[in-house]
């Protein structure tokens, strides 16, 4: 006799909580992407990533990374003169700038990082 389907879900995602810790600790244990890979049966190195993430932050190893994408088109904007808005969930929410705060940007001489800091 088979289980009903929402508990077939609930197991399922279950299996996939407990994956995101389980590759933490085998990270902590030594192990290589590779062996990773093959001991969970995750596919890509992108996935073996996103679950080590996962599991830094539910463990409370890391902070949460925002995600723009979800927030919608009001967390960030590139105007057409190049003007960069930035919205309220980002600055003030998750980078933790209060409403009247000076800030001054530096871009490296490599153009790979920005600097922002309060003045």
């Amino acid at each position: 006799m088979s289980e009903p389907k929402a508990k077939q879900a609930t197991r399922k995602r279950a299996r996939i909580t407990d994956k995101h810790l389980k590759v933490v600790e085998l990270v902590d244990a030594g192990k290589t992407v590779q062996e990773i890979q093959k001991e969970l049966k995750i596919q890509t190195k992108n996935q073996v990533d996103a679950l080590y993430l996962r599991g830094l932050v539910d463990k409370g190893k890391a902070r949460p990374l925002i995600d723009l994408g979800r927030r919608g088109s009001s967390s960030r904007k590139v105007g057409k003169n190049g003007t960069v808005l930035l919205g309220r969930p980002l600055m003030v929410d998750y980078f933790g700038f209060s409403p009247g705060d000076q800030i001054s940007f530096t871009v490296s001489d490599k153009g790979k990082r920005v600097v922002m800091e309060k003045k």
